[in-house]
Formats: structure tokens, sequence, C-alpha cells
């Protein structure tokens, strides 16, 4: 099964994602959708990114050095934050347009997703601040492991 990088990079996305379900946790503060959830968005944030991230720069470049390894999952832990945010954002949408959901806490319809693009970066800055000293070294300590398990599971 981790002869196809389809697969090594989906190990990738779920080796990861248990640290976005342990931070998403810590965050449990309201009954609020979004916020009772957020432990959701973050461990599919820590996925995709990081999948996609191992897919794109390890598997097709074909460089499974492990220098390469804890720099890509080190960088999937820093944008792991904006995909989060993306994702919220997303899911407010479908939940305000498509649900006839209740929208901000003042009726408003939510930030649309071609604005979330930039919006999203704004509540990055928060949380790299409170979290990112976590997930950016979780994500290249576990890219640099799973490259070394890796190496030597194949001689």
């Amino acid at each position: 099964m981790l002869e196809n990088a389809y697969w090594r990079s989906c190990i990738m996305g779920l080796l990861c994602c248990p640290v976005g379900i342990v931070i998403g946790l810590l965050l449990y503060t309201s009954e609020d959708v979004w916020k009772k959830y957020f432990f959701a968005y973050t461990g599919m944030a820590a996925f995709i990114t990081s999948a996609l991230f191992w897919y794109f720069f390890v598997e097709r470049k074909n460089s499974h050095s492990l220098k390469r390894a804890i720099i890509v999952g080190s960088l999937s832990g820093f944008l792991a934050h904006y995909t989060c945010w993306y994702l919220i954002i997303l899911s407010l949408n479908f939940d305000y347009w498509v649900l006839g959901g209740p929208g901000s806490s003042l009726g408003e319809p939510p930030i649309d997703p071609l604005s979330a693009t930039a919006g999203a970066w704004v509540y990055c800055l928060f949380s790299w601040y409170l979290f990112g000293w976590i997930t950016v070294p979780a994500g290249g300590i576990i890219g640099g492991f799973y490259q070394w398990f890796l190496q030597n599971k194949k001689g």
C-alpha cells in the first residue's frame, strides 16, 4: 500500500490530522456551530494541507530527502491555519446561503468566499501567534519521522 504516492500522501495527512484535532479541542469555547466543531475544521485543514503538500512537493518531485520532508511538514503546519479559516468561512456561507442558517450574530451574511481569500489571512495572524509554535514544529517532526520510516522500510 505504501508504494503508491497517493496513499503515502494520505498517510502523511492522517499523521498530521490529530495535531489539528487536539488544537481544535483546546479551543472548544461555545455553542456557536463553527466553534463547537472547530476541532473538525482544524483536523480537516491539517489533513488537506499536509497531504497536498506531501504529494506535490515530495511525491511529484520525487525528492524523498529527510530535509525536504521536514520543510514540507513545517510548511504544512504553517499554512494549515489559512486552510482552517477558509474552510470555516466556506461552511458559514454554505450554512447561510443553502441551509438558511443565522449568519453572523447580527444576522448579516458571512463574508463571501472571494473576499475570504484575503480575510482568512487576518485570522491566521492570531492563530499563528497562539498555535503556530506548536503546528510548525509538529509538522516538521511528523514529516521527518514519516520520511525516516519510509526510507527504513525500503531497506
